[in-house]
């Protein structure tokens, strides 16, 4: 009998740590989810305006002046030379199918630990 309590205590429980937070290394459909995790891993991204490039085969949200999300139909696609765009950044995090840019590498350091990928620092 006790053991009718403890297995939906699990599932419960197993549930709020799923529906906890952004999760590492995932993908993404398109550039507004990937800001939702952005915005879910604590910082801030008030653009909302996605720019669809069906040359690249990119969803692309500015966030700020220093940030920029872009999501990619495929891995294939996913380009650091193709994501420059209109700001002039050394400073990335590259995950599957996705880029954000940064002049701010604490801020990608944070985003690293949240949503995994690689960083790249010039």
């Amino acid at each position: 009998m006790k053991m009718r309590k403890v297995v939906p205590a699990m599932l419960a429980l197993a549930m709020v740590t799923a529906c906890g937070g952004p999760q590492k290394d995932a993908t993404y459909e398109n550039a507004t989810k990937l800001r939702e995790a952005v915005t879910a891993s604590g910082v801030e991204c008030p653009g909302d305006a996605v720019k669809h490039d069906d040359n690249y085969g990119e969803d692309y949200i500015k966030c700020s002046e220093t940030l920029s999300l872009a999501v990619y139909g495929k891995d294939s696609e996913a380009d650091l030379s193709k994501t420059v765009h209109d700001l002039s950044k050394d400073t990335y995090l590259m995950g599957t199918r996705w880029i954000i840019q940064s002049a701010d590498s604490s801020t990608l350091t944070k985003l690293k630990e949240k949503l995994g990928g690689t960083l790249t620092i010039s």
